[in-house]
């Protein structure tokens, strides 16, 4: 092993330019092409790069358009050197670095930039040699472009894409990695026969029943951490993280990711919006231009206006203008979906939710749990919500454009092949998906705060059984040293980013929003949700109607929910479902106590 030493790159001065000429203003002519300055720039105002590593600087001229002929790179002492492409390779010692360049413009004209670059020497720990092991994280088919940063845009529609403002940031984090730790890191699909759902967490378990996981990391839901770590088929990452971590998951992801006070996840998320209502903007626009007082769902929440008892009026009008427009007997309905996910997220915005972890109580029968399931009960009775309840892609009104409204999780929309397509409603403009938080109970919706309960994103975990394919690549490939390694990489890769003159974190959330979203409104609407999470969200196991802890589709509590809104159960809420909530408590004891 070799001991690294990092560079900590503080541009403390921004340059000097040299030109000639001006118009006959003073100023820069649009139609000039002669050269009048040159500028020295580099990715970041503070790097982070080890000795012998590089660092890409560039350059800008102005006028833009000016035609330029040679680029000759100059760095002003042995700190380092600078390819003929600007690369700078940092050298070996601390001091003051200026790196120049010098533009020759097709007419003759010279012009030069300089940026001086304070080199600080810091060591940094040891990394462990891999010996060239290939690190293999399993995703979908259609995410791997999510994962790996480096698949480009044109395989979007069959792998996905990272289109993140951190994009850059986890390349370097990534390359860096590699090369510290003597690894390759690949993001490889799941096989045909694990698709989606239980068959994928059978195949994880019997995976480790056989001790033989394909894989080093899986990509799973939070949701299923208790279930394949009470089957052993993943491992206990509590003291790794300990050791490795550096904080930098949230504390909503680590308990997110654990069960019985043991933490099995890597999630590198920040806190950000997961569960999500959706709304067809152009079925919205129909029923809109029919009776203009229906405003855009994201409007009335910007507006202070959405809480239940708006919610319920609003589902009624609806349902009233889509029966107008399209005929009661043409299969169109406000909402559609799963009753369970409306639920939780109307009960989630009064900070409180359905399921406290940090009291080990959940609330099912509190008021706003009442007043949240007795309006998805009236809405269902004036012929307002889908019958047919499903989730995903079964979501048939939803899928065919003759629903308004549908939950799921953010990154439905655009991934395709069987989530929320990209044209799932028509080419181009024609499918196009609005935003809006749950409704607030009631009293709530002028409250400066807005409160959201999530459940974690997608995370990896890594396989049990995985040791007999590290023998041949040295002693210090482990599983412990492997998950080191993916560890750093995320540190990296956010450090990377937080510390890049890009870094703009309410510019990332509208641009988030702005690829996912179609119409103002609605990006507004989920910056503004998306900027108080900080403060203002907290996990809620019972967000994931897939969690084996709470409940999961099919559940007594789910079956119960179901028949009280459909009418063929119990008359009222507490009736419905206040035997259970002693079982529900135990859950959550047993798993967060």
């Amino acid at each position: 092993m070799k001991k690294i030493i990092q560079l900590v790159l503080v541009l403390i001065l921004a340059l000097a330019l040299v030109g000639c000429g001006k118009d006959d203003n003073g100023g820069d002519s649009q139609k000039s092409t002669t050269l009048k300055s040159a500028t020295v720039v580099t990715s970041k105002s503070v790097a982070r790069v080890q000795v012998g590593h590089t660092l890409q600087c560039s350059y800008k001229v102005s006028p833009s358009n000016a035609e330029v002929a040679s680029v000759k790179w100059a760095v002003s002492n042995s700190l380092g050197t600078i390819s003929e492409t600007g690369l700078f390779t940092a050298g070996s010692e601390d001091g003051l670095v200026k790196i120049s360049v010098e533009v020759t413009g097709k007419d003759g004209t010279v012009v030069t930039g300089t940026k001086s670059i304070q080199i600080t020497l810091d060591e940094v720990p040891e990394y462990p040699d891999l010996n060239e092991y290939t690190i293999k994280i399993a995703q979908a088919t259609s995410a791997l472009g999510e994962t790996n940063p480096f698949l480009p845009i044109e395989t979007k529609a069959t792998y996905g894409y990272y289109s993140g403002a951190d994009r850059e940031a986890r390349q370097q984090a990534w390359t860096s990695v590699e090369e510290d730790f003597n690894c390759h890191i690949t993001v490889v699909e799941y096989p045909s026969d694990a698709p989606w759902g239980p068959s994928r967490w059978a195949y994880i378990i019997n995976q480790a029943r056989i001790d033989s996981p394909e894989y080093d990391f899986y990509t799973i839901p939070d949701a299923q951490v208790p279930g394949l770590s009470s089957a052993n088929a993943i491992l206990d990452l509590t003291d790794w993280y300990n050791k490795y971590g550096n904080d930098f998951m949230t504390t909503i992801s680590r308990t997110a990711g654990s069960y019985k006070g043991k933490i099995y996840t890597i999630n590198w998320n920040d806190l950000n919006v997961y569960n999500i209502l959706g709304y067809n903007v152009g079925l919205w626009e129909q029923v809109h231009e029919y009776d203009s007082s229906i405003k855009e769902p994201a409007q009335m929440f910007l507006d202070e206006e959405w809480n239940v008892s708006n919610f319920i009026a609003y589902c009624k009008k609806c349902q009233d203008a889509l029966n107008s427009v399209f005929g009661a007997d043409a299969g169109y309905h406000c909402l559609s979906g799963w009753p369970t996910y409306y639920f939780v997220g109307m009960v989630d915005r009064n900070g409180e939710g359905v399921a406290d972890v940090a009291k080990k109580q959940v609330h099912i029968l509190n008021e706003d749990c009442t007043n949240a399931a007795n309006a998805l009960k009236e809405i269902f009775d004036y012929g307002a919500f889908d019958e047919k309840f499903s989730v995903d892609q079964g979501v048939v009104s939803w899928t065919n454009g003759k629903s308004m409204f549908n939950t799921g999780d953010l990154w439905f929309i655009g991934a395709n092949q069987g989530r929320w397509d990209s044209n799932m409603w028509g080419d181009g403009d024609a499918t196009r998906y609005g935003y809006v938080p749950f409704p607030a109970p009631d009293g709530m919706e002028k409250n400066d705060s807005i409160y959201t309960g999530i459940t974690s994103e997608a995370c990896w975990v890594m396989a049990a059984g995985r040791e007999n394919y590290y023998k041949g690549y040295g002693d210090e490939c482990t599983s412990e040293n492997i998950y080191y390694a993916i560890a750093t990489y995320w540190l990296r890769a956010k450090q990377n980013y937080r510390t890049s003159d890009s870094y703009d974190e309410e510019l990332a959330f509208t641009n988030a929003a702005s690829a996912k979203f179609g119409t103002e409104a609605s990006i507004k609407a989920f910056v503004k949700v998306s900027m108080n999470l900080k403060t203002d969200a907290f996990y809620d196991p019972m967000t994931s109607n897939s969690n084996t802890v709470c409940y999961t589709s099919g559940s007594e509590f789910d079956i119960n929910l179901r028949k009280f809104v459909l009418g063929t159960g119990a008359a009222t809420w507490a009736e419905a479902v206040g035997a259970l909530q002693d079982t529900l408590n135990e859950s959550i004891t047993k798993a967060f106590g």
